[in-house]
């Protein structure tokens, strides 16, 4: 009796194992009346599946129309494209479990209940125009009204494990999982992008390969360095414009790392990377650069290197390099001492006045020199004292003549005509005024001020010195005009008497009718 019962349970679990066209009222449906999202037309006003970018995308809305619970809600999908020789679908594994959920219809206006199949299926390169159908196999498991579903553990027995001694709770579990529904929906795709049928292998021409897509090129457009002269040991900040010349394609995932060329200069920020998620085609991007320079950097133009990594919408990795150049400049520092002039002098002496000049800075001083203004002196010329390199030291000196204040103003001749010293002497301030370049053709001035007693001449005043040298002249000539005079009177007085005594001589000689 123990064994008829046993091989009657087995043949009852065997039997609950075979699937079935459905259980009766357990079936899906079509949804034929509403338009869900990617579809133009419901079912009922001759829906065809979208064929674009080398794809079908076949949309096919469910309903469940069945008393019965469908277990876990989840239906498993397998397309079958048919003949791969024939097919124009490209052919892979597609099957996929789709979940019973509330989808948008009708634009947003509702949402109904239901399993919405959506499939992508690439489309062959050697495909040929026609309607092709797509058999949509669809499977399910429903849980008989009434009956509980059964644990994973009950589910996992072996019909052989199973004997007459087991529970009716237990028999009816196991009839309960075997109710497995199965059916098929068919959807048409048109092909219009394919080869014409009727035309044999032979007349094709051969498909050209497509043209590569042209990379996107990240370019940096612009930049600009504020402050525009940037000073060792500064800090700066670099405006950098970023531009994607490309007309049609998108970058992503753009990362940006700068850095100095040496370390004169520094990245002056937490971080030196920036990442931008995007620049559309044709568009720009711009960053904002912090960095310094270190005191001792050498004053020259510096280079600031810029990396570029981005990708396409392909995903393919590319690497631009750009470079922004800044000059950087080392403060000038020239130093003086003190200027060497006595601090009183005589009108009428002429004199040097010396001064030391130091290059204190780290950039070579060009075509330094020297010039002197001051009332009533009268330097020689301008001293010049060439290039100064960097730690060196140079002395200038400019001889002068001391005057008096008033020398080059329009007193000058009142005060000479008058005789009377007021203004002419006293104390003279002026300036000694050096003037040097940098590398790049600036001009520098530096002052230093200066001052001396002018006081009268120790001989003399200089104008009577001059007009006792004028009178000089005159007397001596006047003495040699009288000495020149009186002998030509004498030589004059001479010859008459001379004259005359032979006049005489004669009278007496021939008488004065003869003569």
């Amino acid at each position: 009796m123990k064994k008829v019962a046993t091989i009657i349970l087995t043949v009852i679990i065997l039997t609950a194992y075979i699937p079935v066209t459905y259980a009766a009222g357990d079936k899906l449906a079509i949804d034929n009346k509403n338009v869900y999202e990617g579809m133009i037309n419901s079912y009922s006003q001759g829906y065809r599946p979208d064929v674009k970018d080398g794809k079908a995308i076949v949309i096919l809305p469910l309903i469940y129309e069945g008393a019965n619970k469908i277990v876990d809600e989840k239906i498993t999908v397998t397309p079958d494209l048919g003949d791969p020789l024939d097919s124009p679908f490209s052919f892979s594994n597609y099957q996929m479990t789709v979940s019973l959920a509330d989808n948008v219809v009708n634009g947003g206006k509702a949402k109904v209940p239901s399993f919405l199949v959506r499939l992508e299926l690439p489309l062959s390169a050697n495909r040929i125009n026609g309607t092709y159908p797509v058999i949509i196999n669809t499977s399910f498991l429903v849980q008989s009204e009434g009956k509980e579903k059964p644990n994973v553990t009950e589910q996992s027995k072996d019909p052989e494990e199973i004997t007459d001694e087991s529970s009716p709770k237990e028999q009816e579990q196991v009839k309960d999982i075997i109710e497995q529904v199965e059916q098929t929906f068919t959807v048409y795709v048109t092909i219009t992008d394919g080869r014409d049928p009727q035309s044999s292998e032979s007349e094709q021409e051969p498909e050209e390969e497509p043209e590569p897509r042209p990379q996107p090129k990240i370019i940096m457009d612009e930049y600009k360095v504020s402050p525009q002269m940037v000073m060792a040991g500064d800090s700066f900040d670099v405006m950098v414009r970023l531009k994607n010349t490309e007309e049609d394609w998108s970058t992503y995932n753009i990362k940006v790392t700068y850095k100095g060329e040496t370390h004169d200069i520094l990245p002056n920020d937490k971080t030196n990377t920036f990442y931008i998620d995007e620049i559309s085609n044709n568009k720009t991007h711009e960053l904002n650069l912090k960095m310094r320079t270190r005191l001792d950097a050498e004053p020259r133009p510096h280079k600031i290197l810029l990396t570029i990594e981005y990708e396409d919408s392909a995903r393919t990795a590319y690497t631009m390099n750009e470079e922004i150049l800044v000059e950087v400049r080392q403060p000038l520092r020239l130093e003086v001492d003190e200027v060497n002039i006595p601090s009183s002098v005589n009108a009428g002496e002429s004199l040097p006045i010396t001064m030391n000049i130091f290059n204190m800075g780290k950039s070579t001083l060009y075509n330094v020199r020297c010039t002197l203004e001051m009332p009533g002196v009268i330097p020689d010329g301008s001293a010049y004292l060439g290039n100064m390199e960097p730690g060196t030291s140079n002395s200038t000196e400019i001889y002068a003549f001391f005057g008096t204040l008033d020398m080059g103003k329009d007193e000058y001749s009142k005060a000479e005509v008058s005789g009377d010293d007021a203004g002419k002497y006293g104390r003279s301030e002026g300036i000694m005024t050096i003037t040097y370049e940098d590398e790049y053709g600036e001009v520098y001035t530096k002052t230093v001020e200066l001052a001396t007693n002018i006081e009268k001449p120790i001989i003399g005043d200089i104008r009577e010195e001059q007009e006792e040298d004028k009178q000089k002249p005159e007397r001596a000539s006047q003495w040699w005009v009288s000495i020149a005079l009186a002998t030509g009177v004498i030589m004059i007085l001479s010859t008459t008497i001379s004259y005359k005594r032979k006049v005489k001589k004669l009278e007496m000689e021939y008488g004065n009718e003869d003569i």
